[in-house]
């Protein structure tokens, strides 16, 4: 199982600091951030994807404590959900088939691949439609089964359930708990504090000033009133 160990690492947007920080994730499961607006979760997530690079610092990588290089097949196994502005303009299944296309799979093995994740997301009806004429919860159901498609080690949301109805929420949430019954490592952002009760195993806070706090999720909400993250919940 990979592992992220971010050493002093800043990063800048429009030459204004928004992420200056350690912090870590290790094991399966669902590990949440949460996080008032501006304190950088998505540039975190970015930083995790191995997207973006830090101004200064580091984040290391490792596996059963050995380290782990930055290369191209260390990248293909973290997956950064893409966000339904990102879906192309072509069938819903032609959208999840290509990353792997991009893996090179073979077009059997894709093919299973595919019809097992349309069907994981409640898909299979709309396979030939055009993904941009979905729903805004089946644009991001889409989106997730292109990210489980590729069978990741590490599968990283960024607010999934955002201005969805409850009946989409509990979709997603689903899946999401299918994720974790497969042993993954899922990061999750969300500003949901109600489903970070449901999901989390662990919480990481983030402060507008990038104090960070990390803990069991059951420690966290039993502690939170007394300690900085208070006025945010």
């Amino acid at each position: 199982m990979i592992s992220f160990h971010a050493r002093n690492i800043q990063k800048y947007h429009n030459k204004r600091l928004i992420l200056e920080m350690n912090l870590h994730f290790s094991g399966d499961g669902l590990h949440v951030i949460l996080g008032p607006n501006g304190c950088g979760k998505t540039s975190l997530l970015r930083l995790l994807a191995l997207m973006d690079t830090p101004e200064s610092g580091k984040i290391l990588l490792a596996e059963n404590e050995k380290p782990l290089t930055r290369n191209q097949i260390t990248k293909r196994r973290i997956v950064l959900a893409p966000n339904p502005e990102g879906l192309f303009n072509l069938s819903v299944t032609n959208n999840i088939h290509y990353g792997l296309r991009l893996r090179k799979i073979r077009k059997q093995i894709r093919l299973q691949k595919v019809t097992e994740t349309l069907e994981a997301v409640d898909l299979s009806h709309l396979k030939s439609c055009n993904a941009l004429t979905l729903s805004s919860g089946e644009k991001q159901r889409l989106c997730m089964a292109m990210a489980m498609a590729v069978t990741p080690d590490v599968i990283l949301l960024d607010e999934p359930t955002s201005s969805l109805d409850p009946h989409n929420v509990h979709q997603i949430e689903t899946i999401i708990c299918k994720m974790k019954e497969e042993k993954r490592m899922i990061i999750l952002v969300t500003h949901n504090i109600s489903q970070a009760r449901r999901l989390a195993d662990t919480v990481t806070f983030i402060n507008s000033d990038n104090t960070v706090s990390q803990k069991p999720a059951r420690e966290f909400f039993e502690t939170f009133a007394r300690d900085e993250v208070d006025g945010y919940l």
